[in-house]
């Protein structure tokens, strides 16, 4: 962590693993996601990190609560939603592409989902799923 007062930077995550990325804020500032052999959340005092998804993507709610995971795999891929803590995973799609996004409001999730179809091959078609079931 690099406080811009100038202060001494530190670590968060107190770990031998290597391979940090994608590290996002959490909206209401109280915990950072970020992927290391799946998506890990800590609070931004550097306690309770722990593991709540496979993937390597992580995209906060509006509200703090779920996280949008991205799976591993690459340019099409899984998507799931997955509460801050860990628990309650659903998968959206197997066949998602691109960057996936929260509406302001938390209620939806935009993305686009590649579909194959036996005479003129792959297309993507943009999806738009409610959220408030998840």
């Amino acid at each position: 962590m690099f406080p811009v007062d100038g202060s001494a930077p530190y670590d968060i995550v107190h770990s031998d693993r290597i391979g940090y990325e994608h590290p996002a804020w959490s909206p209401d500032g109280r915990a950072i996601a970020y992927a290391s052999g799946g998506i890990h959340v800590v609070q931004a005092d550097g306690t309770s990190d722990c593991v709540v998804a496979p993937g390597s993507r992580p995209i906060w709610s509006p509200d703090s609560s779920r996280l949008l995971v991205v799976g591993a795999d690459h340019p099409v891929t899984t998507l799931t939603v997955v509460r801050a803590d860990g628990t309650g995973a659903i998968t959206l799609s197997d066949h998602a592409r691109d960057w996936p996004t929260w509406s302001p409001d938390g209620m939806r999730i935009a993305f686009v989902e590649e579909r194959l179809f036996p005479l003129f091959g792959p297309r993507d078609d943009p999806y738009l799923e409610a959220a408030d079931d998840i």
